[in-house]
């Protein structure tokens, strides 16, 4: 295991994995209207599940949106719901319950490695983010937490990276990016999602 300014054991580390649980009927509704709710539903199923064993890997709690009786999906892992409020809010309160890093469910590219840089990054820096090809991040990481980063910012636009680096840099944060990657959002992200299941079966 490698060694990081938090512990000796990547076990240790304190992750969320923020979501909504995949039974809901909110689950990605703008890519439902282009694919059908049930293949969208079934597309976030297999992404969420990906993410949920990269997460394994580390101390975990699967912060959940509609946490339901049926939670075999979680894989064994901790589950909480989230708070109330709006986004910002309520992974402002994931940080104030002593999580280091977050990342959402959704990443088609998301590996254990790329959660493991997020943690290494922290020793440098103040805030690590996993930015997104629209604008967003997909992955936050910070020491404690920093409710600035959380408020007035233009949820599901694509300035809410831009925004959060913005605020870092007046509060004085040194703010690493990890690679670019993307999520599945519209019908091209599914298309080009099926071509990456096809290229890596």
């Amino acid at each position: 295991m490698k060694t990081t300014g938090f512990s000796k054991k990547v076990s240790d580390y304190r992750l969320a994995v923020f979501t909504k649980s995949p039974d809901s009927s909110e689950i990605k509704s703008r890519l439902g209207e282009e694919i059908g709710r049930e293949i969208a539903r079934h597309c976030y199923y297999e992404l969420l599940t990906n993410t949920l064993r990269c997460a394994k890997s580390f101390l975990t709690t699967v912060y959940v949106d509609g946490l339901s009786e049926d939670q075999n999906w979680l894989l064994g892992l901790s589950a909480k719901p989230q708070s109330d409020g709006d986004l910002g809010q309520r992974m402002l309160a994931c940080f104030e319950d002593g999580v280091i890093v977050l990342v959402g469910g959704d990443c088609p590219l998301m590996t254990t490695d790329y959660i493991e840089k997020a943690f290494d990054a922290l020793v440098e820096h103040d805030l690590v983010l996993g930015p997104t090809e629209d604008g967003g991040y997909v992955l936050i990481g910070m020491h404690e937490p920093k409710p600035e980063l959380f408020h007035d910012i233009p949820w599901s636009t694509e300035s809410v990276l831009s925004a959060t680096i913005g605020v870092a840099n007046t509060l004085g944060l040194s703010v690493k990016c990890l690679d670019q990657v993307w999520d599945v959002d519209t019908k091209a992200d599914y298309v080009r999602w099926l071509d990456l299941r096809k290229d890596s079966s």
